[in-house]
């Protein structure tokens, strides 16, 4: 059994990045990673499992950033796949359905649902993020693409097979 996941919200240059033990649900790690960065990290490392978002088709026009970002997804997919370690594939919709029960949810909806998975031990008006004299389990996440991450995780570990 692998002792980290590592869920990935690519983006055009940045990711968001949180690395989770699958058993405690223990965050090591919760940042937005430089692609280039990330990628020569998914070339090492070693008893992982890996969760990244990848794009899905609504019929709609997508600027050359949604392009970018899906690049960086099949990038860091043949990184760990090449080397034999399973890249789980996530659409937003399901992520959004599994946390909220709703396709049409919205990012402070999913990012309240990936809190709420979590206690409410620290300090301060986000007893979930906590303060630095009194940190939550969620100490030191901010940016929308690592909320993203979280959520990946989130799902990933509820909806294994």
């Amino acid at each position: 059994m692998t002792t980290r996941l590592l869920a990935i919200d690519p983006g055009p240059q940045h990711s968001g990045v949180v690395e989770i033990n699958p058993q405690t649900m223990d965050i090591y790690c919760a940042e937005a990673e430089d692609n280039e960065d990330l990628l020569r990290r998914l070339r090492l490392e070693t008893d992982i499992e890996v969760a990244i978002e990848v794009m899905q088709s609504m019929g709609m026009a997508v600027a050359q950033s949604t392009f970018d970002t899906q690049l960086w997804a099949g990038r860091f997919i043949e990184a760990v796949e090449s080397r034999g370690i399973s890249a789980r594939r996530m659409f937003r919709r399901d992520i959004k359905l599994h946390l909220c029960g709703q396709a049409r949810a919205k990012d402070p909806n999913v990012t309240a649902a990936a809190k709420g998975r979590f206690p409410p031990t620290g300090g301060g008006k986000d007893p979930y993020k906590g303060t630095a004299k009194q940190p939550g389990p969620l100490y030191g996440i901010s940016g929308g693409d690592v909320w993203s991450a979280l959520a990946i995780a989130i799902t990933y570990l509820e909806t294994q097979d």
